[in-house]
């Protein structure tokens, strides 16, 4: 399966693949966080450990078909339900506004 290999400081830390794979890097308050996440087959969410970067951190992504890679932190099901239920809401909130 095609990914990202992710290298910081020359260590090797995570391969990453999904139907959906992404690798952010945030700043939240002077803290830079690489979060990778995806989501499979199934639409669920997948989110594997984040990574705290320190200044002067060498990052080293690389794509290539990977034979494996680490297993995902957290797996969170799809809630179809749940997001008809919001959308619902937010078509009735639309249509009051009348943008609908």
């Amino acid at each position: 399966m095609i990914g990202f290999e992710v290298m910081i400081n020359d260590i090797h830390l995570i391969r990453v693949a999904a139907r959906n794979s992404r690798l952010f890097i945030s700043n939240i308050q002077d803290t830079f966080i690489l979060m990778p996440g995806g989501i499979d087959a199934q639409d669920n969410s997948l989110k594997w450990p984040s990574q705290v970067l320190k200044v002067g951190d060498k990052i080293n992504i690389k794509v290539k078909d990977l034979g494996t890679i680490n297993e995902p932190d957290k797996i969170v099901p799809n809630d179809t339900e749940n997001i008809r239920e919001r959308y619902n809401r937010l078509k009735i909130e639309l249509e009051n506004k009348g943008l609908l």
